[in-house]
């Protein structure tokens, strides 16, 4: 199953992910890790909520993958375009 979050995709409350991997890529989009941005609604005015969480047992230079389900910052949970 391919679940992994990638640029632009979004989370449960329509936020993006505005940063990912560049030499990583799933159908021409880059792959979202552990670490990289988001926008985030909830707190426009604050820096770019980051992901928090990853697969440890897929990795893009050994940083986490952002899967389906996982969470950023704020506590919102992602949810990818492909699945």
């Amino acid at each position: 199953m391919m679940d992994f979050l990638r640029l632009g995709d979004a989370t449960d409350h329509g936020d993006r992910v505005i940063a990912a991997a560049s030499a990583m890529n799933y159908d021409g989009r880059p792959l979202a890790r552990m670490g990289d941005g988001m926008t985030c609604g909830k707190h426009s005015n604050a820096r770019p909520n980051r992901i928090t969480d990853g697969d440890p047992t897929m990795t893009g230079d050994g940083v986490p993958f952002a899967r389906h389900g996982r969470r950023v910052e704020c506590g919102r949970q992602l949810i990818p375009s492909v699945i």
